[in-house]
Parts: C-alpha cells; structure tokens; sequence
C-alpha cells in the first residue's frame, strides 16, 4: 500500500499528513489516539517520563492524553521508519485525496465556490 523508494519521501509524506492531522482533523477524537501514539514514537522514541509533547501534538484534545500515552508506551521498540510507515498507513485513507476547485449553484440560483475532494473512500464537498 505505501511503497517509499528512499527516507527523505517517507519523511516528507509523513510530515504532510502530520500537518493535515493536527490542522484539519478528520477522525473522532477517540480515533486519532493510534495515529498520534505513531507520530510520537517516530518523533520522540520509546515513551519517557518527562519527554515533552511536540508543538504539533498539543493542539490536540487535551482529554485524549493519557490514552495517547498508553498507546506510545504500547510502542515500545518499534523503529522511527516503521512508525511512520504505520502512521501513514492509519491517516492515508482520510487524508490522501485530490482537490478540484469548482462553483455550485444554491437554491436562489447563485454560485457559491466549493471544493470537491476525491478520495479512496469516496467523494467530499466542502464549500468555501
């Protein structure tokens, strides 16, 4: 499903779909527990008492954060390239879509500019 023919286009996908996560979250926040505890271990190792938070993270639900520290703590040994690699895998289906700019009439007949997302999911409509 995720195939990266070197490190730094693995990095650079994971730090989008990073970006889109913590800027425009799609999951309910009970889901997203998983994909950040990912992240977390990519970015900061094995769990630590004391290790902080990156900025990223704490814009998140701040009641999901002991959930999110049982799950990181769960991680233990896993790898920085594997984490991304599970993190991608986890936030791919809702993030990975194309974007075609368009203009939809409203019910009185005016246009109103939208944005039609195609993802491996299906279609989204996000007007403007």
């Amino acid at each position: 499903m995720c195939f990266f023919s070197d490190v730094v286009s693995l990095l650079h996908y994971y730090l989008q779909l990073r970006q889109n996560l913590s800027s425009a979250p799609r999951f309910p926040p009970a889901s997203i527990v998983q994909p950040v505890a990912y992240a977390l271990q990519a970015e900061l190792g094995d769990w630590r008492v004391g290790k902080e938070c990156p900025r990223w993270c704490q814009t998140l639900n701040p009641t999901l954060g002991a959930s999110i520290t049982r799950a990181h703590q769960a991680l233990a040994g896993l790898g920085q390239n594997a984490a991304r690699i599970a993190f991608i895998r986890t936030v791919m289906p809702q993030y990975n879509m194309h974007m075609y700019g368009m203009t939809l009439k409203t019910k009185d007949g005016r246009d109103a500019p939208a944005w039609v997302g195609v993802t491996p999911k299906g279609i989204e409509v996000y007007q403007v």
